[in-house]
């Protein structure tokens, strides 16, 4: 009877299941850290655009900005492609979630950009590189170096470096570390002459004022007598 029952509903009940699949859509495949990183941009972008005064709104933009530009390493975060494109640059995949670009960059060559189509869902890891500098902090395009790229099912693998190309990668890590640190050091030093150079005209400020106010000393004085 029940047999009969299923056998009589399978097709609704198929049509259901897929429905209900469909109604998770992505949601499914998105890592918490993905959504944990969407989330806190989201937050900060409605404090940024609801702040009541100049102050509070650099504040919250300095937030957005800090987070948005994080190097980080990601694993199979999700997207939907908008674009394959060709640039200065090299080849690269465009892919977007809850209001954020990825522009994919894979640090490797075996890969056919011809496998991909806007509207595809991509799992994609590798290194967040900040963000490129013709986007804004409220349509961010966050610039992805790219170590893999499979289908949401984990079945097909698009991209995955070789170990040569890691080690390349790596090597490219460390170069733009030490660069980001050498010009972080070259504008502690400005800042630093800076402050010194700040602090000799002011005290050439107190000296002024010092001679300054001697003068109306003695001019009160003579007018005295």
């Amino acid at each position: 009877m029940i047999f009969n029952l299923i056998s009589r509903y399978k097709p609704f009940i198929f049509s259901l299941s897929f429905l209900l699949l469909s109604s998770c859509d992505s949601e499914l495949f998105i890592p918490s850290a993905q959504q944990n990183f969407t989330q806190t941009w989201q937050n900060l972008l409605n404090k940024y655009l609801n702040s009541e005064t100049s102050i509070r709104e650099t504040y919250w933009y300095d937030q957005i900005n800090n987070h948005i530009n994080q190097k980080i390493n990601i694993k199979n975060w999700y997207g939907t492609v908008t674009e394959v494109g060709d640039s200065f640059s090299g080849k690269y995949i465009t892919v977007e979630y809850a209001g954020i670009r990825y522009y994919i960059y894979p640090k490797g060559e075996q890969i056919n950009y011809l496998k991909f189509e806007p509207g595809m869902k991509l799992l994609f890891s590798g290194i967040l590189n900040k963000n490129y500098t013709w986007d804004t902090v409220d349509k961010p395009g966050l610039y992805v170096y790219n170590t893999k790229i499979q289908n949401i099912a984990h079945s097909i693998v698009y991209f995955s470096i070789t170990d040569s190309e890691m080690e390349e990668l790596l090597l490219l890590l460390e170069e733009e570390a030490e660069a980001d640190g050498a010009i972080n050091q070259a504008l502690d030093e400005l800042n630093e002459a800076f402050e010194e150079a700040m602090d000799e005209v002011e005290q050439e400020l107190d000296n002024m004022l010092d001679e300054i106010e001697k003068e109306l000393d003695n001019t009160i004085d003579e007018w005295n007598y």
